[in-house]
């Protein structure tokens, strides 16, 4: 919890757009509960006529995506008989300058848990320790947050990579961010 305290890395963000938009979502809307960044937006075509542009982009590298099931022993017993399965949660993402995007920074949190579907999963939500949904927990945004933190020292030398370019060319004389390759 230390680490992540004493990490500062005041920068923007632009989530560039997955091609399964849902990924990028969930991205954006982690980061922002991460807190570690000054600004995460939703896409690039956001910052495209903003200055300062952003420092980072951040881009899913991996889906991590939970089981697909059918609960029919418990749609047969209306829930009475639970169905537990095995889930992945995470991120796998990276973050790289506008200007140079094969020099990046590969950040990956995963974690396995147990969902619950049926009576038993409505009683276990009750339980301090469960959620209806994981990733809005408090518990995973200090663990991406954490995660983040690790990387801190190669996070800031991307960034500071983009600075300087910033201030040789001039933020006006710099590509659009919609028209990487």
């Amino acid at each position: 919890m230390q680490k992540i305290q004493s990490t500062e890395l005041p920068y923007n963000v632009a989530v560039e757009e997955y091609q399964y938009p849902v990924y990028s979502d969930n991205l954006k809307a982690h980061l922002n509960n991460a807190k570690m960044f000054k600004i995460v937006e939703y896409t690039i075509v956001e910052y495209t006529n903003q200055i300062p542009p952003p420092a980072l982009i951040a881009k899913v590298e991996d889906r991590i995506y939970g089981t697909a099931c059918i609960p029919f022993l418990t749609f047969i017993t209306l829930g009475i008989v639970p169905t537990i399965v095995d889930e992945n949660h995470g991120d796998s993402f990276s973050l790289s300058s506008p200007d140079n995007p094969n020099d990046k920074v590969i950040i990956t949190f995963r974690y396995r848990s147990k969902s619950i579907l049926g009576w038993a999963g409505l009683f276990m939500n009750l339980h301090p320790d469960w959620w209806l949904s994981p990733e809005s927990s408090k518990r995973y945004s200090d663990s991406l947050s954490y995660a983040i933190a690790i990387k801190a020292e190669n996070i800031k030398v991307l960034a500071d990579k983009r600075k300087i370019n910033i201030e040789r060319i001039g933020a006006g004389n710099l590509a659009p961010l919609n028209a990487r390759p």
